[in-house]
Parts: C-alpha cells; structure tokens; sequence
C-alpha cells in the first residue's frame, strides 16, 4: 500500500519548502558571486582573509571564504522564504526590491564592522599601529603664493570630497544592483523549482 501525503498549505497557497530555499539560495549566491568576481572583485579571497588572516594557506582562503559567502546567501534565502516569500499580496517585483534594498543596508553596515566581529568570535587580536603624527609646517613666508597655495588646497579638498560622494553614490547602486539580481534570481528560484523538487 502507498501511503499518500498532503501539504496543507496556508497563506494563500503558501507553504515554506526548506529544500527550495537552499536551491535558490545556493544558485543565486553563485550568480552574484560570479557577477561581483567580474566587477573586478574577489569576495571569497576578502571574507577568507577576514577569517583566516592574511598568512593562511590561499586555499583554505577561498575555501572558508566561498564557504561563508555560500552560508550568508543560504541563511538570507531561508530567511526570505520565512518572512517575505508568505506575503503573497506583495508582488514578486516589489519583494526583489525590499530583499536587495534590505540586503544593500545590512551589507554597507555590517561589512566595515566584519573584521573586528571575526576577530571578536575567533579570538584573535589585531594590534592597531601607532600612526605617525605629522610635524606641522613651518610658517612660510607671508607673500601671494601662500594664499594662492591655500586656495588651491582648498579647491582640491573639496573635489576629493566630492569625487568621494560619487565614488560612494557609484558603490551604492553597484551594491543594490548587485542585490537586486541576487533577490530576482532567488524568486525565482524559489518560486520556480516547487515543480523540480
């Protein structure tokens, strides 16, 4: 005799698949992987430094930090198939746009803090250099070149700020747009596979 089961599904023909939540957060967590590596960048080799330490061996660099970048895209899948996936009133389009927008402020507040959080769980203790302080200038002579030098420096500390802002503004939509493909590969993924698995 075959024994028959029934998913009772609820949230309006929802039901949490754990199984799909780690497909479309493995497949998705690759594609943006990929998509960061062709940008220039090495996630994998910056997280597994951040783990490891610069002196590890480079291959259990990438190992730990491929494996960790793998854990933080699964864990955002199951916590997406949890919270958002339910919320079948808002559409899918709209639900991309709230995970990337989501995962674009957790990543920009957290990723500057990561160091000292690994080095906090793992024990390790990074000794911060004493930094060098400058000797102020001597006082030049008073002439037109000296306000000629201050107006140019001036001027150049503020495009620096400036170039900063946008360089800022650049990296901010890179990561969002980033974000964006993860949450719309994750969808549908996720939305997707219930007919594969």
């Amino acid at each position: 005799m075959e024994k028959k089961t029934v998913q009772h599904e609820s949230s309006g023909g929802y039901h949490f698949s754990f199984g799909r939540a780690i497909v479309g957060g493995f497949f998705a967590t690759l594609l943006l992987e990929i998509l960061i590596y062709l940008q220039g960048q090495n996630p994998a080799l910056t997280l597994g430094g951040m783990i490891l330490g610069p002196e590890a061996n480079m291959s259990y660099i990438y190992a730990v930090g491929g494996g960790f970048c793998l854990l933080v895209g699964i864990v955002y899948a199951l916590l997406y198939a949890l919270i958002l996936a339910p919320m079948r009133f808002i559409s899918d389009f709209i639900q991309g746009i709230l995970l990337a927008a989501i995962l674009t402020a957790i990543a920009i507040f957290m990723f500057p803090k990561m160091q000292s959080i690994f080095d906090t769980v793992l024990g390790k203790h990074t000794e911060v250099e004493a930094q060098s302080v400058a000797k102020a200038p001597e006082e030049p002579e008073k002439g037109t070149e000296v306000a000629t030098t201050k107006e140019v420096v001036q001027n150049k500390d503020e495009g620096q700020s400036n170039l900063d802002k946008e360089d800022n503004k650049k990296q901010l939509l890179n990561n969002f747009m980033n974000h964006l493909i993860y949450a719309f590969a994750l969808i549908v993924i996720y939305r997707q596979s219930r007919k594969l698995i």
